[in-house]
């Protein structure tokens, strides 16, 4: 894995648990600072390299003078880390407009809003540095949605396509993007702490019931080990030529290679008629 010489210093959000947590915990190992952010500014550790902000994702305007606090710390920020997120789970047509609303209103916030106005106040710094690298955590389900992550989904396409378009503006800069797509890892995100699940009459989609009802039994045994997802994302950023989309765990890769092979295939398909000139 290449390295810098110098240390670099990471900006990581919701570092209280799950995949947070082991990227800070990971980063530090190597010798490289954290400036990690929580709700309570509070984690069940400490590193001499490790400060920690609070900071509520749910807040618009304290991304500016979190920003400015890490750079009174820390001096740098070489990577950002958008890894703060929330879900709801559930049949389009039966999850309540409360739940919906909750969603696109604050969780939207969490899940996008936030990330960008991070990005846009750690550009101005990234850009004045010549480099820098963000990374946002979306979700296979952004590229693959199984029955009941629609709306969930919805809203990490979103930071996805964000992250595609952003990186062709940043480039010039020597600033990279990736988006990170993890499958299915021994974390607590199916737990009430990142999830929200509504059921409201999804007898009519037993599809999504039984997925459901998958999701809970997988809780705690994922397939997917977060000290190795850790370990891949801190040598992309190593890399001389990151990935623009960074896909992790076993079931990310099969749901995404299968999402493109249907994808080609009805391409090949119907390019007959939609390749027609006018």
């Amino acid at each position: 894995m290449q390295r810098h010489s110098e240390s670099r210093v990471w900006l990581i959000t919701g570092i209280s648990r799950g995949l947070g947590l082991t990227m800070a915990k990971a980063v530090l190992s190597t010798g490289d600072s954290v400036a990690g952010m929580t709700r309570d500014g509070n984690v069940p550790f400490t590193s001499e390299k490790l400060r920690v902000f609070k900071w509520d994702a749910e807040e618009q305007e304290s991304q500016q003078a979190l920003v400015s606090d890490v750079l009174q710390h820390f001096g740098r920020i070489d990577e950002l880390e958008n890894n703060a997120g929330y879900g709801l789970l559930g049949p389009v047509e039966t999850t309540s407009e409360a739940d919906i609303a909750r969603l696109f209103q604050v969780n939207f916030q969490v899940n996008f809003h936030a990330p960008l106005h991070l990005i846009q106040s750690v550009l101005p710094v990234m850009r004045r540095q010549r480099s820098g690298h963000i990374l946002n955590i979306m979700s296979v389900a952004a590229l693959d949605p199984l029955p009941g992550s629609a709306v969930y989904a919805a809203a990490k396409s979103a930071l996805d396509t964000l992250s595609h378009g952003l990186g062709q503006e940043t480039s010039p800069w020597g600033i990279s993007l990736t988006s990170v797509a993890p499958g299915g890892f021994r974390t607590d995100f199916l737990s009430p702490y990142s999830v929200s699940v509504g059921l409201q009459e999804a007898g009519s989609y037993p599809a999504v019931t039984e997925q459901l009802n998958q999701m809970k039994l997988r809780h705690g045994r994922q397939g997917g080990c977060p000290k190795k997802a850790a370990r891949i994302i801190i040598e992309t950023v190593s890399s001389p030529s990151p990935p623009r989309t960074l896909v992790l765990g076993g079931d990310a890769f099969i749901r995404t290679r299968e999402f493109q092979y249907r994808l080609m295939n009805e391409m090949t398909l119907w390019q007959r008629d939609t390749a027609i000139g006018e």
